[in-house]
C-alpha cells in the first residue's frame, strides 16, 4: 500500500466516524425534543383535567397556558414550559436540555418561602423535578430529582405526581401567605404522589 493509499484510507475511516457522530447526535437531539413535547402535552393535559376538578370540588379555577418554548442564551440551552395561574399567583413547569444532556424538568414560582416578597425586583424560586430518561423500547422515564438536586435512580415519577406537585406548591403558596408564615414542605406522600418503583 502507498502512503497515498493509506492517507485517503484513514480520511474516509475518520469521514465515516464522524458521520456516524454526528448521526447519533441527531438522533439524541430529535428524541429529547420529542420525548419533552410528548411529556409536556401529557403534563399540560392532565393540569386541564385536574383544573376543572378543582373548579367543580372547590369552586376554584387554575389556568392552564400551553406549551410554549424559549431559548436560553447560557448555558444554550432550548427551554419548553407551560403556565398555571390562579388568579395573581403563577407557577411554570418548564423542560430544559442542554446538547449532548437529557432534559430536566423543574418547576419555577415567586419565591414567597423564605423571602420578603418584592414587588420591583422579586424573586424566583426553582425546584427539581424529574429527568427524562429513554427506556429500551425508545418511551420515556420520569426520574425523580430530589430536593438536593440528587438524582434518585431507583425512583420514577409519573404525570400524575408532576401535576400534583405543580398544583400542591401553587395552591398551598397561596394558603401560606394569607397565614403569613410559609414554610416549604417536601412532596407530599399520600397515594397520589408516591413514586413508582
Amino acid at each position: 500500500m502507498t502512503r497515498w493509499n493509506a492517507l485517503f484510507d484513514e480520511y474516509r475511516t475518520h469521514e465515516a466516524e464522524r458521520l456516524e457522530t454526528e448521526r447519533r447526535v441527531r438522533d439524541f437531539e430529535h428524541w429529547c425534543r420529542s420525548a419533552v413535547e410528548s411529556v409536556l402535552g401529557e403534563l399540560s393535559t392532565r393540569a386541564e383535567q385536574k383544573s376543572e376538578e378543582l373548579a367543580l370540588h372547590a369552586g376554584v379555577r387554575v389556568v392552564v397556558h400551553p406549551p410554549r418554548k424559549a431559548t436560553a442564551r447560557y448555558p444554550r440551552a432550548e427551554v419548553t414550559y407551560f403556565e398555571l395561574r390562579r388568579e395573581q399567583d403563577v407557577l411554570y413547569l418548564y423542560a430544559y436540555s442542554e446538547r449532548g444532556h437529557l432534559p430536566l424538568m423543574h418547576f419555577l414560582m415567586p419565591a414567597h418561602e423564605g423571602f420578603l416578597e418584592r414587588a420591583r425586583h422579586p424573586r424566583l424560586l426553582s425546584l427539581p423535578g424529574c429527568r427524562l430518561r429513554p427506556t429500551a423500547d425508545g418511551g420515556v422515564e420520569l426520574e425523580r430529582i430530589q430536593l438536593d438536586g440528587v438524582l434518585s435512580t431507583e425512583s420514577m415519577l409519573t404525570v400524575d405526581d408532576l401535576v400534583y406537585r405543580a398544583f400542591e406548591l401553587l395552591l398551598r403558596a397561596r394558603c401560606a401567605k394569607r397565614a403569613g408564615n410559609v414554610e416549604l414542605s417536601p412532596p407530599s406522600s399520600g397515594p397520589e404522589t408516591h413514586a413508582r418503583a
